[in-house]
């Protein structure tokens, strides 16, 4: 490592410019969120399946980390969020709707935890330190030293558009410099972050929308994570035009 520096300080302006900008390309690349395509099976194939008059339905939530992680593409259990995914199969001439105010997650004291709307899911995401370790936890292992983290923050100053050859001797010299602007730009990107994964999470959650005849219907049922180890989903469906209540209860 220190051979790689002790070449990089001789090579010229324009030479260590071309190498920071690669940097800054990796480094940006690596830090791409990019969201999962989270698949489902039919309810018939879970064991949990409930069959009611023609609709079936079944439910699954992710409880491992690692496991959360590769399908929502960040650790998303440490952001806040225990999703839980519902998948509907109504071949009845009924149509049903979730009522979120009487759906649950049950976990193994025997508590409930009720459903998250969308905001609170979003507040936890931009709330998360997940968001900050991503950005921050780029190139980890890769570079070691204050020394490479001059140049990481260097690097950044160079793909925001500033002077490549004089911010990156300034930043690879002090190296405070480097570490001021690394943390400034931490800032933005944890925002833009954010934002990217909400908008995913948007366009997965189960919307209170109508779960029609005929069709199949998934997403994904946001909890707070202090729920632990969860045991059952408690889920409160209503016939549209009847207003019937079913109630379902799916071991987890």
């Amino acid at each position: 490592m220190s051979h790689f520096f002790l070449n990089f300080s001789q090579q010229s302006p324009a030479r260590r410019a071309a190498v920071l900008v690669m940097v800054a390309v990796f480094l940006l690349s690596c830090s791409t969120y990019r969201p999962q395509v989270t698949p489902f099976r039919l309810p018939q194939a879970y064991a949990n399946t409930q069959y009611v008059d023609g609709l079936s339905t079944a439910a699954s939530v992710w409880q491992n980390e690692l496991e959360a992680k590769n399908a929502f593409g960040f650790n998303i259990i440490k952001a806040g969020l225990l999703p839980v995914q519902v998948v509907f199969d109504n071949q009845t001439a009924q149509t049903y709707q979730i009522n979120p105010s009487q759906t649950f997650l049950v976990n193994d004291r025997q508590e409930l935890f009720p459903v998250l709307d969308n905001q609170s899911a979003y507040d936890r995401v931009q709330r998360s330190t997940v968001v900050g370790e991503t950005v921050k936890g780029v190139g980890k292992g890769a570079f070691l030293g204050s020394a490479a983290g001059a140049l990481i923050g260097a690097a950044i100053g160079v793909a925001a558009g500033r002077s490549a050859g004089d911010y990156a001797m300034r930043g690879a010299v002090t190296g405070g410099a480097a570490g001021a602007v690394l943390g400034a730009s931490q800032g933005a990107g944890d925002t833009a972050l954010a934002r990217q994964i909400a908008d995913d999470l948007h366009n997965r959650s189960l919307k209170n929308n109508v779960i029609r005849p005929q069709e199949i219907s998934q997403g994904i049922i946001f909890f707070p994570a202090e729920a632990g180890q969860p045991t059952q989903l408690r889920l409160q469906l209503r016939e549209k035009d009847s207003d019937k209540v079913i109630n379902l209860l799916f071991p987890l």
